[in-house]
């Protein structure tokens, strides 16, 4: 939606990791903290292109996103209460403080 704003009619956001990708805990969580083996998230975080990708090659100006890029539309978002990466709290408190 920041890209082409007026071909964008609504935005929903489900778990939104476009809004908290400055926060050091996510990135630190997701490479450093070890999941359960056999879990779903253990082989995504043993995977050496998505290790690469998220120490190194991570589009970070390209992907993050800010309320104020976010075109005048209709717009939802929806947090988990039990999300493991994303730091839901913080992301409901900037879009409070945002006015979203």
């Amino acid at each position: 939606c920041k890209y082409a704003p007026t071909a964008v009619a609504a935005v929903l956001f489900l778990d939104p990791i476009c809004f908290c990708l400055h926060c050091p805990r996510l990135t630190e969580a997701f490479v450093y903290h070890r999941a359960d083996p056999g879990s779903t998230a253990h082989m995504i975080r043993t995977d050496i292109n998505v290790n690469w990708t998220i120490q190194r090659g991570f589009p970070w100006a390209r992907i993050s996103l800010y309320t104020e890029q976010i075109p005048c539309v209709p717009c939802a978002v929806f947090l988990s209460e039990r999300d493991m990466l994303v730091p839901t709290i913080k992301v409901e408190k900037y879009l409070m403080a945002k006015g979203a």
